[in-house]
């Protein structure tokens, strides 16, 4: 019998480990990958405030990111730098193994290949169906978008929100990584780049992770093909891939709707993915997946201490994570509609010509400010675009 079994080994359930096993208790993590959090479509950038507040060791970035670049219609672009680091690129690979050693050093037992099939919640613990029969206090679902214990809990959730990314891997030669892109993160918008979404291109040592991300329900063609089109015919992109080698192409589902419904109930809480954290502007997920296994692996702890694993108890964590994170996803959401339904338009124009909005929306996709904060500072600019016209 476990104390809790964690589904997914990707940021949010290792650091929900790690923290639940210096609590003393007896933690299982399960992850259907060779490795855990292994090959994900994701540029891998960690903000300055992940690192900072779950003390990861610079030891794990490709590259560190000072900087951002921002294309936002054909021809037009900017680029704003900032005198202090702001984060850094990882690989998903070696960022899975440090945070599986953290968890393993920490008390945990992480184990690879090993996918939850079934899962049944009885009386006084629950059964999972894996490689074996398991059976366990406690539940944690952070097995990704499309998650079996996410549908379980949610299951007439409208699925219309999800994104879908596609990715490269691509291997350049280090010094013209250094020549193209130092040490910025490039974001690229408008309907030609995605349907309803963007593309980017994150650098890290000696490769590039290059990317086209859309609202699935948008999606009327082989999103790859807008990804090859972006490698090979953007005016801006093309020319700064030039040489560069796939070596690697990913897809996964990305939810894009801020929080989850639902992220608890008898025995089981979601973390990650499954739980909705994703940036549905920027599609920033680390720091929002690490918060929420950090938040739940507490309010599990509290869980443990009265020996009362029911529905009232673990409900504070969703109050706990509304009140962490969950006002910045929803404002992501207005962003997200705002900003990508009318790309053409909206996407650029006299508003983006303004360099203290170039800042803000630098600050908004480096996740520097909250976008409350960002939104109040924006405001002047939004209206004074608006009589312009």
């Amino acid at each position: 019998m476990w104390d809790i079994i964690i589904a997914g080994g990707g940021p949010a359930g290792l650091i929900c480990s790690e923290k639940l096993a210096s609590y003393g208790l007896n933690v299982l993590v399960l992850d259907d990958r060779a490795e855990p959090n292994m090959d994900k479509p994701c540029g891998g950038m960690l903000t300055e405030r992940a690192l900072r507040e779950f003390a990861l060791d610079d030891s794990i970035l490709e590259r560190e990111i000072w900087g951002v670049g921002v294309a936002y219609r054909e021809g037009e672009s900017f680029t704003i730098d900032y005198d202090e680091r702001v984060g850094g690129n990882v690989h998903r690979s070696k960022l899975g193994r440090y945070l599986a050693q953290r968890a393993i050093s920490a008390g945990a037992e992480v184990r690879s290949k090993e996918r939850v099939k079934k899962l049944k919640v009885l009386q006084d613990y629950v059964e999972l169906s894996a490689s074996e029969t398991l059976q366990t206090k406690m539940v944690v679902g952070a097995d990704g978008a499309n998650s079996l214990i996410k549908n379980l809990l949610n299951p007439t959730e409208d699925r219309s929100s999800l994104g879908f990314c596609v990715q490269y891997l691509m291997s350049m030669n280090p010094e013209s990584i250094d020549e193209r892109f130092g040490r910025r993160n490039e974001f690229y918008y408008g309907g030609d780049v995605s349907p309803f979404g963007y593309a980017w291109i994150f650098p890290k040592r000696d490769c590039v992770a290059v990317g086209v991300g859309a609202l699935l329900s948008k999606v009327k063609e082989n999103l790859k093909t807008y990804l090859e089109n972006f490698v090979k015919k953007h005016p801006i992109a093309s020319k700064k891939l030039e040489g560069a080698k796939v070596i690697r192409f990913d897809a996964a589902l990305v939810p894009l709707s801020g929080l989850t419904s639902k992220i608890y109930s008898d025995r089981i809480v979601l973390l990650g993915d499954a739980a909705g954290t994703v940036s549905p502007i920027t599609g920033e997920g680390m720091y929002y997946s690490m918060k929420s296994g950090e938040t739940a692996a507490e309010v599990i702890n509290n869980a443990f201490q009265k020996s009362d694993f029911g529905e009232k108890v673990l409900s504070v964590y969703q109050k706990k994570l509304k009140k962490q994170i969950g006002s910045e996803l929803k404002w992501g959401v207005w962003l997200q509609n705002y900003f990508l339904k009318g790309q053409s338009s909206k996407v650029g124009g006299g508003i983006m010509s303004d360099k203290s909005m170039q800042k803000l929306v630098g600050d908004l996709l480096l996740g520097r400010k909250s976008y409350t904060r960002i939104l109040v500072q924006a405001a002047p600019y939004w209206i004074k675009s608006k009589i312009k016209k």
